[in-house]
Protein backbone atom coordinates (compact mmCIF):
# COMPACT_ATOMS: atom_id res chain seq x y z
CA UNK A 1 0.00 0.00 0.00
CA UNK A 2 2.82 2.41 0.86
CA UNK A 3 4.49 1.68 -2.47
CA UNK A 4 1.25 2.41 -4.32
CA UNK A 5 0.88 5.73 -2.47
CA UNK A 6 4.47 6.77 -3.20
CA UNK A 7 4.12 5.87 -6.87
CA UNK A 8 0.84 7.81 -7.16
CA UNK A 9 2.45 10.84 -5.52
CA UNK A 10 5.47 10.63 -7.84
CA UNK A 11 3.23 10.32 -10.88
CA UNK A 12 1.44 13.48 -9.80
CA UNK A 13 4.60 15.30 -8.57
CA UNK A 14 7.76 13.71 -10.05
CA UNK A 15 9.96 16.35 -8.39
CA UNK A 16 8.95 15.13 -4.90
CA UNK A 17 12.40 13.71 -4.22
CA UNK A 18 11.80 12.98 -0.55
CA UNK A 19 9.07 10.55 -1.60
CA UNK A 20 11.44 9.04 -4.18
CA UNK A 21 14.07 8.52 -1.48
CA UNK A 22 11.50 6.93 0.87
CA UNK A 23 10.24 4.69 -1.93
CA UNK A 24 13.83 3.59 -2.53
CA UNK A 25 14.12 2.73 1.17
CA UNK A 26 10.90 0.73 1.02
CA UNK A 27 12.05 -1.21 -2.04
CA UNK A 28 15.48 -1.86 -0.51
CA UNK A 29 13.88 -3.25 2.67
CA UNK A 30 12.07 -5.76 0.46
CA UNK A 31 15.35 -6.61 -1.32
CA UNK A 32 14.12 -5.24 -4.62
CA UNK A 33 17.60 -3.93 -5.26
CA UNK A 34 17.34 -2.87 -8.91
CA UNK A 35 14.15 -0.92 -8.34
CA UNK A 36 15.60 0.72 -5.23
CA UNK A 37 18.74 1.70 -7.14
CA UNK A 38 16.62 3.25 -9.89
CA UNK A 39 14.68 5.37 -7.39
CA UNK A 40 17.78 6.48 -5.47
CA UNK A 41 19.52 7.41 -8.73
CA UNK A 42 16.77 9.93 -9.49
CA UNK A 43 17.43 11.97 -6.33
CA UNK A 44 19.28 15.07 -7.66
CA UNK A 45 22.56 16.37 -6.19
CA UNK A 46 20.97 19.53 -4.81
CA UNK A 47 18.42 17.60 -2.72
CA UNK A 48 19.14 17.14 0.99
CA UNK A 49 18.73 13.34 0.72
CA UNK A 50 21.25 13.01 -2.13
CA UNK A 51 24.17 11.87 0.02
CA UNK A 52 21.98 9.44 1.97
CA UNK A 53 20.64 8.03 -1.29
CA UNK A 54 24.20 7.50 -2.55
CA UNK A 55 25.20 5.84 0.72
CA UNK A 56 22.28 3.45 0.38
CA UNK A 57 23.07 2.75 -3.27
CA UNK A 58 26.63 1.96 -2.24
CA UNK A 59 25.35 -0.40 0.46
CA UNK A 60 23.28 -2.26 -2.13
CA UNK A 61 26.29 -2.60 -4.44
CA UNK A 62 28.31 -3.84 -1.47
CA UNK A 63 25.68 -6.50 -0.75
CA UNK A 64 25.92 -7.51 -4.40
CA UNK A 65 29.73 -7.83 -4.03
CA UNK A 66 30.30 -4.93 -6.44
CA UNK A 67 32.82 -3.21 -4.18
CA UNK A 68 34.55 -1.20 -6.91
CA UNK A 69 31.25 0.18 -8.16
CA UNK A 70 30.15 0.98 -4.59
CA UNK A 71 33.39 2.85 -3.98
CA UNK A 72 33.29 4.79 -7.25
CA UNK A 73 29.76 5.95 -6.48
CA UNK A 74 30.84 7.27 -3.07
CA UNK A 75 33.98 8.85 -4.50
CA UNK A 76 31.92 10.80 -7.04
CA UNK A 77 29.55 11.86 -4.27
CA UNK A 78 32.45 12.96 -2.04
CA UNK A 79 33.70 15.23 -4.82
CA UNK A 80 30.37 17.05 -4.63
CA UNK A 81 30.16 16.90 -0.82
CA UNK A 82 33.75 16.92 0.52
CA UNK A 83 32.67 17.85 4.05
CA UNK A 84 30.33 14.90 4.70
CA UNK A 85 32.05 12.66 7.26
CA UNK A 86 29.84 9.56 6.96
CA UNK A 87 30.78 9.37 3.26
CA UNK A 88 34.43 9.00 4.18
CA UNK A 89 33.63 6.36 6.82
CA UNK A 90 31.79 4.32 4.19
CA UNK A 91 34.63 4.84 1.69
CA UNK A 92 37.16 3.68 4.28
CA UNK A 93 35.21 0.49 4.96
CA UNK A 94 34.98 -0.28 1.25
CA UNK A 95 38.67 0.38 0.68
CA UNK A 96 39.55 -1.89 3.59
CA UNK A 97 37.29 -4.63 2.19
CA UNK A 98 39.03 -4.20 -1.17
CA UNK A 99 42.39 -4.84 0.51
CA UNK A 100 43.57 -1.23 0.19
CA UNK A 101 44.60 -0.53 3.78
CA UNK A 102 46.67 2.60 3.18
CA UNK A 103 43.87 4.22 1.18
CA UNK A 104 41.35 3.15 3.83
CA UNK A 105 43.50 4.86 6.48
CA UNK A 106 43.44 8.10 4.46
CA UNK A 107 39.66 7.92 4.15
CA UNK A 108 39.29 7.31 7.90
CA UNK A 109 41.73 10.15 8.64
CA UNK A 110 39.49 12.47 6.63
CA UNK A 111 36.42 11.11 8.46
CA UNK A 112 38.08 11.84 11.81
CA UNK A 113 38.82 15.41 10.66
CA UNK A 114 35.17 15.88 9.72
CA UNK A 115 33.75 13.96 12.70
CA UNK A 116 36.19 14.77 15.53
CA UNK A 117 33.71 13.74 18.24
CA UNK A 118 32.71 10.40 16.69
CA UNK A 119 34.28 7.54 18.68
CA UNK A 120 33.44 5.03 15.94
CA UNK A 121 35.48 6.99 13.39
CA UNK A 122 38.49 7.02 15.73
CA UNK A 123 38.05 3.31 16.44
CA UNK A 124 38.00 2.42 12.73
CA UNK A 125 41.07 4.55 12.13
CA UNK A 126 42.87 2.73 14.94
CA UNK A 127 41.77 -0.63 13.57
CA UNK A 128 43.22 0.17 10.13
CA UNK A 129 46.41 1.51 11.68
CA UNK A 130 46.74 -1.81 13.54
CA UNK A 131 46.36 -3.75 10.29
CA UNK A 132 49.07 -1.58 8.74
CA UNK A 133 51.44 -2.18 11.67
CA UNK A 134 51.25 1.40 12.95
CA UNK A 135 50.57 0.44 16.53
CA UNK A 136 51.55 3.74 18.15
CA UNK A 137 49.14 5.56 15.82
CA UNK A 138 46.46 2.98 16.58
CA UNK A 139 46.95 3.59 20.30
CA UNK A 140 46.42 7.32 19.83
CA UNK A 141 43.25 6.76 17.81
CA UNK A 142 41.85 4.25 20.30
CA UNK A 143 42.70 6.46 23.27
CA UNK A 144 40.72 9.24 21.65
CA UNK A 145 37.81 6.86 20.99
CA UNK A 146 37.79 5.82 24.66
CA UNK A 147 37.87 9.48 25.73
CA UNK A 148 34.83 10.14 23.55
CA UNK A 149 32.96 7.01 24.64
CA UNK A 150 34.15 6.02 28.12
CA UNK A 151 31.28 3.54 28.44
CA UNK A 152 32.51 1.53 25.40
CA UNK A 153 34.00 -1.33 27.36
CA UNK A 154 34.77 -3.52 24.36
CA UNK A 155 36.88 -0.65 23.05
CA UNK A 156 38.63 -0.43 26.42
CA UNK A 157 39.37 -4.14 26.17
CA UNK A 158 40.89 -3.65 22.70
CA UNK A 159 42.94 -0.72 23.99
CA UNK A 160 44.15 -2.85 26.91
CA UNK A 161 45.12 -5.63 24.51
CA UNK A 162 47.05 -3.13 22.40
CA UNK A 163 48.89 -1.94 25.52
CA UNK A 164 49.83 -5.56 26.29
CA UNK A 165 51.21 -6.01 22.75
CA UNK A 166 53.33 -2.88 23.15
CA UNK A 167 54.59 -3.91 26.61
CA UNK A 168 52.67 -1.20 28.50
CA UNK A 169 51.33 -3.56 31.17
CA UNK A 170 50.58 -0.84 33.71
CA UNK A 171 48.25 0.94 31.29
CA UNK A 172 46.77 -2.37 30.14
CA UNK A 173 45.86 -3.37 33.68
CA UNK A 174 44.11 -0.03 34.23
CA UNK A 175 41.97 -0.53 31.13
CA UNK A 176 41.16 -4.13 32.08
CA UNK A 177 40.21 -3.04 35.61
CA UNK A 178 37.78 -0.51 34.17
CA UNK A 179 36.24 -3.18 31.96
CA UNK A 180 35.84 -5.49 34.96
CA UNK A 181 34.07 -2.76 36.91
CA UNK A 182 31.24 -3.04 34.38
CA UNK A 183 31.61 -6.71 33.36
CA UNK A 184 32.94 -8.47 36.50
CA UNK A 185 32.35 -11.94 35.06
CA UNK A 186 34.06 -11.41 31.67
CA UNK A 187 36.48 -14.36 31.49
CA UNK A 188 38.68 -12.94 28.73
CA UNK A 189 39.29 -9.75 30.67
CA UNK A 190 39.93 -11.70 33.87
CA UNK A 191 42.43 -13.84 31.96
CA UNK A 192 44.21 -10.77 30.60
Amino acid sequence: EAERIYRALLQWRPQEHQARYLLGNLLARHKRWDEALAEYALVPPQHRQYVEARLRMSAIYRLQQQLRRAYELLFACARLHPAHGPLFLAMGRLLYDMGLGAQAARAFERAVQLLPHDPHAHYLLGFVYTSLGRESWALMAWRRAVELAPEAHSLRYDLGSMYVRSGRYDLASLEFQRVLEQWPDDLETIFM
